[in-house]
């Protein structure tokens, strides 16, 4: 205990450089920001513009450079420490007010076990703490498994995800008349994010607005 307050301690004192977690060179270390992207990375982020949304979502970059690097290493190799800044450059670039509950899109609880974590709700939880706003993770779930989205047409998207998330009748007090800040790490098709609009206005909740790290750039089928 002694040891780990120390650390705190010269760690605020002398704060340790820290290397970009895209491209790794020593020379882009960053001191005291850990996973904050170097300049050299941050000036070819593959941002977003509005016109290129889909309708009624937000996403910060396109799925491939230095955002696919992060959201892999989030989800794939447990990086945790990676979900503060990337939600930190997610309400930097992305439109949250009027919010007034944030949720993240949920993911099956056997997936979830398997992976120890969701990483939407990572994302979600870092959000709500900077915008001083809850995080509702138990309302919504999803009731069965679907198949991955990049493996089907549109029409097997839409069908692979009805009825497949819902919000428990327990807790529909919990979005009722709430403005809902919907999280996700990868918006790919836009069947999930629907399935979870629409659990969400049959609940009861005023609104929903997505907000998504990245886009996944596929064609429509």
């Amino acid at each position: 205990m002694i040891h780990q307050i120390t650390e705190r301690v010269l760690d605020l004192i002398y704060p340790p450089y820290h290397p970009c977690p895209h491209c790794f060179e020593p020379d882009t270390a960053i001191k005291g920001r850990k996973g904050a992207l170097c300049d050299v990375c941050y000036k070819s982020f593959p941002f977003v513009r509005k016109e290129e949304n889909p309708p009624n979502v937000q996403a910060l970059a396109h799925y491939h450079g230095a955002a696919q690097s992060l959201v892999h290493r989030l989800k794939y190799k447990e990086a945790l420490y990676l979900a503060k800044p990337m939600a930190n450059l997610m309400l930097q670039h992305l439109d949250w007010k009027g919010s007034s509950l944030v949720m993240p899109v949920p993911m099956h609880q056997r997936r979830q076990r398997q992976r120890g974590y969701n990483q939407a709700e990572r994302l979600a939880r870092h959000i709500a703490r900077m915008v001083e706003l809850e995080c509702e993770t138990n309302a919504m779930i999803r009731n069965r498994e679907t198949e991955p989205m990049y493996r089907l047409n549109r029409l097997q998207r839409i069908q692979n995800m009805w009825n497949s998330i819902t919000v428990r009748e327990t807790e529909v007090h919990r979005v009722r008349n709430q403005k809902i800040l919907l999280v996700d790490d990868v918006y790919t098709t836009g069947a999930t994010a629907q399935a979870c609009i629409r659990s969400l206005e049959n609940a009861g909740a005023e609104g929903v607005t997505v907000i998504t790290f990245a886009l996944a750039d596929i064609t429509p089928s």
